[in-house]
């Protein structure tokens, strides 16, 4: 059986092992969080820029149309 220093040296190691995946657990969720927000921000970029570049298409290809003598 163990003495009672051993006992302790284990409690206090189960203490702060538990603590620390914890506080690791707690880091993780945060990390996911910020990377949620960035992917979603990704996403908001990427949409505008698609608009973005469709705009700049369809203008280009209506002036190109009247500059042939089409009219929408």
């Amino acid at each position: 059986m163990l003495g009672m220093g051993e006992e302790e040296i284990e409690k206090e190691y189960e203490t702060f092992r538990l603590d620390l995946e914890r506080m690791v657990e707690e880091r993780l969720k945060s990390i996911e969080k910020r990377i949620k927000t960035l992917e979603d921000e990704v996403e908001r970029v990427g949409k505008e820029t698609e608009n973005i570049l469709n705009n700049k298409v369809n203008n280009k290809d209506k002036h190109n149309k009247r500059k042939r003598g089409f009219k929408l």
